[in-house]
Order: C-alpha cells, then sequence, then structure tokens
C-alpha cells in the first residue's frame, strides 16, 4: 500500500444565521490528510490513516478512519516514503 499526504481544498459553512454582508470575506479550506491508499478510481481517492496487520492469525485486514478525496479538490499528492516497509508492500 502507499502513504500518502494529500493536501485538497474543501466547502466550509458558517455558524448558523448570519447577515449576508459576513460572507464577502468568506473563501473554501485547505485540508491536509494522511493515509494508507486503500482505493482509488477515475475520480476519487480514498484514504485510511488506521490499518491493521496483514497476516494476523485470527483476524483479517482491517482499516478505520476512511476518508475519500475527489480528485479535483485535490491540490498536491505527496507520497510518503518512510514507513515500515511491510506495510508499503501490496
Amino acid at each position: 500500500m502507499k502513504l500518502l499526504f494529500i493536501e485538497w481544498e474543501d466547502s466550509c459553512q458558517g455558524r448558523g444565521w448570519e447577515p449576508t454582508e459576513n460572507f464577502c470575506h468568506t473563501r473554501s479550506m485547505r485540508c491536509f490528510s494522511v493515509g494508507w491508499k486503500v482505493a482509488e478510481s477515475k475520480d476519487s481517492i480514498t484514504l485510511a490513516p488506521h490499518v491493521s496487520e496483514k497476516n494476523h492469525p485470527t483476524a483479517f485486514f482491517q482499516c478505520c478512519g476512511v476518508m475519500t478525496i475527489p480528485k479535483r479538490a485535490i491540490v498536491r499528492k505527496t507520497a510518503i516514503t518512510s514507513a515500515p516497509e511491510k506495510l508499503m508492500t501490496d
């Protein structure tokens, strides 16, 4: 599996009912995610920040905290190469 750092653009919202003049300074939000790439399609990349060991004798390989990020929102994607080798291989 590949370990990735992804910088991406997301929408954001206000705090509820607010005067419309407050919105002249709003903008989208820059987000940062790190995780193991568990899936990829032509439109998105799915990361999991937590994964189990692959060869556990009584449990299946599993992950938690999964986030799917649309590729059109990705600003920068960087592979992280200093992770344990046994997790870096498919």
